[in-house]
């Protein structure tokens, strides 16, 4: 049985989440045939896969308060952030189109256009994973539930003009649990595209996930702000991976293997640290 590739994987994630509120529904986005896709690169990648999502109320807001990127006959002298997957093509329009563009369409994943984000290419953002040994001797993990989805994530979002991504992530921490990490060190356990379904083939989000160990998780008391409807503390155990965003299960999967190797701490399914 052949392996899979990183963006088979990464169209896996994607197949079986919910839409975002406001997104088009499965049947509206454009699913390809092999062919198909060859002939679209061939023929240089042309705009008007569907009829895109630029309406979406966070994008006209970012419009509004001018952060967000307007229309344009073309987009070719304009830079855009560079993906960590490194150098991506453009449409026709000089619109970056994702790195796993084959897989979205042969998937039936894809829309072009903006759709949530203020710019086109990669959105980068942070995610930071703090995690510690409760009294107890379960692995524990600061998590919230979204306001938009309802969804368990870890908390997180975009980078500030020029703001180092592990300062973002400290500063996303605080403002989505309350949570102050004084002298926080973080460890990069991942950094690249994420499998949300925001995404679009000309904008998409592309994080680096940062893992902070604290001594005491006991003492921690998550208040909820920002995007967050809801902040706590879980045991990092089978529940928690059923239920967290899966691009943000991943993220914490690589952490555990991390701890393995910088703690000595093996996790069971049931979250206890041996």
């Amino acid at each position: 049985m052949s392996q899979l590739t990183d963006a088979e994987r990464f169209a896996g994630m994607l197949v079986d989440q919910d839409v975002y509120p406001g997104y088009p529904l499965r049947a509206r986005r454009k699913r390809i045939s092999g062919d198909e896709y060859r002939n679209w690169v061939k023929e240089g990648r042309p705009a008007g896969i569907t009829v895109g999502v630029d309406s979406h109320k966070h994008y006209l807001d970012g419009l509004k308060k001018g952060k967000a990127i307007g229309p344009a006959l073309s987009y070719f002298d304009v830079p855009f952030a560079e993906s960590f997957l490194g150098p991506y093509e453009r449409d026709d329009l000089g619109r970056p189109v994702h790195p796993y563009a084959e897989e979205l369409l042969l998937t039936g994943l894809a829309v072009e256009g903006l759709g949530y984000y203020y710019t086109f290419g990669p959105n980068l953002a942070v995610d930071p994973i703090v995690v510690g040994k409760s009294n107890d001797g379960y692995l524990k993990i600061v998590v919230i539930r979204r306001r938009d989805t309802g969804r368990m994530a870890l908390p997180g979002g975009h980078l500030d003009k020029g703001e180092r991504p592990e300062a973002a992530a400290l500063r996303e921490l605080r403002e989505e649990t309350d949570i102050w990490l004084k002298n926080g060190t973080g460890v990069l356990v991942y950094r690249g595209p994420v499998p949300d379904t925001r995404l679009t083939l000309n904008a998409w989000p592309e994080t680096s996930a940062f893992l902070f160990i604290v001594d005491d998780i006991d003492s921690l008391k998550p208040v909820a702000g920002d995007d967050a409807k809801e902040a706590e503390i879980v045991v990092a155990n089978e529940a928690f991976f059923k239920s967290v965003h899966p691009g943000h299960a991943q993220y914490v999967c690589e952490a555990i293997c991390m701890l393995r190797e910088k703690c000595r701490w093996e996790v069971d399914f049931d979250g206890r640290v041996c």
